[in-house]
């Protein structure tokens, strides 16, 4: 993989903020990648489910049957044993390693969905990891929705508006997208302040 590509991993439990901080860096160039389309497709295939289904919080609280026997689970669930399936066989960072093998050079990406050890695979490739966690919010009990903490290279609070989330997403980033991070946000106010007052 070329030196100039740049990856941010961004590591969070279910609706924590993980989408919302990937907007906020698109902005900077970094374009947001859904790093488990593979396995989302995998589990359309084997389960007969919409990419509506796979890919939405909504959709994957629904119910499922299991294609091998009568149990039912949820889509999530059915994602998260599909991609355990997959890691067992190929390794613990199989989908991980595969999304950062596609990123193509020069590339600024984010990955949204980093979980488990994952990001030690980002950081081996020379991205950053981030860690978004909403105190409002439950985190999951499932097991393939956590993360190693230890991968993690700045945490980040999700507590107050979507302006300040937006400001410390942008203030954990900017040093390593190369972004003068006082002078972004200088800008990034100005533009705020002009569309208001045009509104």
């Amino acid at each position: 993989m070329s030196a100039t590509v740049k990856i941010i991993g961004i590591c969070g439990h279910p609706q924590h903020g993980k989408s919302t901080a990937q907007r906020f860096l698109e902005p900077l160039g970094v374009q947001a990648v859904d790093d488990s389309e593979p396995l989302r497709r995998l589990t359309m295939e084997r389960y007969g489910l919409t990419w509506d289904e796979v890919s939405t919080q909504e959709g994957k609280a629904k119910l499922v049957s299991r294609p091998d026997n009568d149990d039912t689970v949820t889509v999530r669930q059915a994602l998260g044993d599909l991609g355990k399936e997959y890691e067992t066989e190929h390794g613990p960072n199989y989908w991980m390693e595969r999304a950062i093998a596609s990123v193509a050079p020069g590339s600024l990406v984010s990955f949204g969905s980093v979980r488990m050890g994952q990001a030690h695979a980002i950081r081996a490739a020379g991205g950053l990891t981030i860690a978004i966690h909403d105190p409002r919010r439950p985190n999951s009990t499932h097991d393939f929705d956590q993360y190693d903490p230890a991968g993690v290279d700045d945490w980040i609070r999700n507590d107050s508006t979507l302006w300040t989330f937006e400001y410390r997403v942008i203030e954990a980033c900017a040093t390593y997208l190369g972004v003068d991070f006082r002078e972004y946000w200088k800008q990034r106010q100005q533009d705020e302040m002009a569309a208001s007052y045009i509104a």
